[in-house]
């Protein structure tokens, strides 16, 4: 009996040993935890900020290579003899061809002195006027309500060639074809009626003309007579007058001239 009591008592103390070392334990491996958990918190800002510096030193060499790369390509050296180097400005437009001076000594010392470039600006071209003609023809309209006025002029006296082409001259001869030349205009503004005229030839006949065609607001009817001369010289009178129904001014119907025949 009594050694079934100290049996229990052995195991009791042995689960309570053990009991205590698991609760140690556990304890232990909580604290252990927290640790690792405290120590990756303050290791993550440090990671950040690392790959934070790396990707700005990236950046900032990229920017570098970019802007020597650039210098490279707007300027062009010179490399004189002695070693020493002239930055030569490739737009010539704007900057004098004596704004820099390098002078060298037989050592290999080189001074240079430069002025500040000066701005020229661009001379413009003077550029010739362009122009075109523009002629615009009006077509005559006549007014219903308006006026008409024939207004007969003399031309010349000339001459007829064979391809009945009018020349004029300042006289005749006798016994050969000549002509008279005149117009008739419109200088009213309604159209005529139709109207015909009648001339007076040196030679002393008449001609009269067939109905001519109306003429409207600044019209003009340029008619050419031809003639034989009579074999007398001196001066002779020559004429032309127009007939129209509902003309204003009759004044101005007809006219009279002097021609010499030789």
């Amino acid at each position: 009996m009594n050694d079934q009591i100290e049996k229990k008592e052995e195991t009791l103390a042995d689960w309570t040993l053990s009991n205590i070392l698991a609760a140690v334990g556990f304890v232990v491996l909580v604290i252990l935890l927290a640790w690792l958990a405290i120590q990756f918190v303050r290791m993550i800002p440090s990671a950040w900020n690392s790959l934070a510096d790396v990707f700005e030193s990236n950046q900032r060499a990229l920017e570098e290579r970019t802007a020597s790369k650039d210098d490279e390509t707007n300027e062009d050296t010179d490399k004189e003899d002695d070693g020493s180097v002239v930055v030569v400005d490739t737009d010539e437009d704007f900057i004098d061809d004596e704004e820099t001076e390098v002078e060298t000594t037989d050592n290999t010392d080189t001074v240079a002195t430069t002025s500040a470039p000066s701005v020229k600006p661009k001379p413009t071209t003077p550029t010739t006027p362009q122009y075109r003609t523009v002629t615009t023809y009006v077509v005559p309209t006549s007014n219903p309500n308006g006026y008409t006025d024939l207004e007969v002029s003399f031309v010349a006296i000339g001459k007829m060639t064979n391809d009945e082409r009018f020349v004029p001259s300042a006289s005749l001869s006798t016994e050969e074809h000549g002509a008279m030349q005149f117009r008739v205009k419109n200088i009213g503004t309604k159209t005529s009626n139709a109207w015909h005229f009648a001339a007076e030839l040196p030679n002393g006949g008449e001609f009269n003309s067939v109905v001519q065609n109306p003429l409207k607001p600044g019209e003009v009817a340029t008619l050419t007579i031809s003639f034989m001369t009579d074999r007398k010289d001196g001066n002779r009178t020559l004429g032309a007058s127009v007939n129209v129904d509902g003309d204003i001014n009759t004044a101005n119907n007809g006219f009279r001239a002097t021609v010499n025949i030789r």
